[in-house]
């Protein structure tokens, strides 16, 4: 009677209600938003590891000239030695041990050179250069923001802003989207079909093709358990999840207090060592026109500067050190990127 089977059929197929997957494309923009955070948590990393070199080359400059400068006095306390020897004044002791203080010192300032090219090297490697060049910029101290702490570096809001914890918090959200999607497994789901058929010969009512437009409603009966299973496994993913993002929070919040506690310890520390640096500047120049004088040795010298070097470095150390502890706690923050360059950290797009 002829052909009843189409050789060319056209099916448009469009859901109407699927909860369950309307929580699986949230799902998925919540992974697109969670892929974005976490490209602020590497720029995060960055900008820390960029800090700490570029604090560590200005560090070692520092010391560097200090060495230098240490150097120059060395030299002169040796022929200010020699003098005194000649004169009778001072015994061979004396000038060796003046002598074997230049020598230390000497070697120490090749050693520090040597620190500051490998140190500047490093730094060209981060920042993308193709060479162990030093860079091509010029190291300015006041580059670096000044070391502060907000009012409440541990409530929700700030805590909030670290990068860790909102990953944590859309993995949770998340699972909860995973929850929600099997649960409404059971739900039933409506969708539209429409379709044409083309059939090529005249079938027995005599049409070649046919339009088809149909309304399908599925009810979920029975699955053999796997909604229930879907729904246990969900649960059980979501409350890690919940574990995990608590976790982090009070250990973020730890954290944070204690290093606002360290920097705001540490707020007059690189003053107090610049007023020991110079104190004992001081003691080192009466030393010396004691010396000139003729009340003074050189053994009161020598320690002298002992006393002036240590405090000097440690000044230069105690700042250093306190930049470097601010740059932690803006990057637990995941605040640094945008305390450093004005940009925002941990915005997704």
């Amino acid at each position: 009677m002829g052909s009843n089977a189409s050789w060319l059929s056209v099916y448009i197929d469009q859901v109407l209600f699927d909860l369950s997957r309307w929580h699986g494309v949230e799902r998925t923009e919540l992974e697109r938003e969670a892929a974005a955070v976490q490209e602020a948590q590497q720029r995060e990393s960055v900008s820390y590891a960029v800090t700490e070199r570029y604090v560590n080359l200005l560090r070692l400059q520092r010391l560097a000239a200090l060495d230098e400068e240490r150097v120059h006095e060395a030299e002169w306390l040796d022929r200010r030695a020699a003098t005194l020897l000649g004169a009778g004044r001072a015994l061979d002791a004396d000038r060796e041990q003046v002598s074997l203080a230049l020598e230390d010192a000497r070697v120490q300032a090749g050693q520090r050179q040597q620190e500051v090219d490998d140190a500047s090297a490093a730094l060209s490697r981060l920042i993308g250069s193709a060479s162990d060049d030093p860079p091509l910029f010029e190291l300015v101290p006041d580059s670096i923001p000044a070391p502060t702490v907000s009012s409440d570096p541990v409530s929700d809001t700030a805590i909030g802003k670290a990068p860790e914890l909102r990953i944590l918090d859309l993995r949770r959200r998340m699972e909860e989207a995973s929850l929600e999607a099997a649960r409404a497994e059971r739900l039933p789901t409506l969708s539209m079909r429409g379709g044409y058929f083309h059939y090529g010969t005249k079938r027995f009512d005599s049409f070649e093709s046919e339009f088809a437009v149909g309304v399908d409603l599925h009810v979920p009966v029975f699955s053999g358990f796997k909604t229930s299973n879907a729904i246990e496994g969900a649960s059980v993913a979501l409350e890690a999840a919940r574990l995990r993002y608590d976790a982090m929070r009070d250990n973020k919040r730890a954290k944070l207090k204690d290093l606002a506690r360290q920097l705001a310890a540490s707020q007059r520390q690189p003053e107090l060592a610049e007023r020991r640096a110079r104190l004992a500047d001081e003691r080192l120049r009466l030393t010396d026109l004691a010396l000139d004088a003729q009340r003074g040795s050189l053994a009161d010298a020598l320690s002298a500067r002992t006393e002036a070097d240590r405090a000097r470095r440690t000044s230069i150390d105690v700042s250093s050190d306190r930049v470097l502890l601010w740059a932690n706690f803006e990057r637990e923050a995941g605040t640094l990127a945008k305390a450093l360059v004005g940009e925002p950290s941990s915005e997704t797009p």
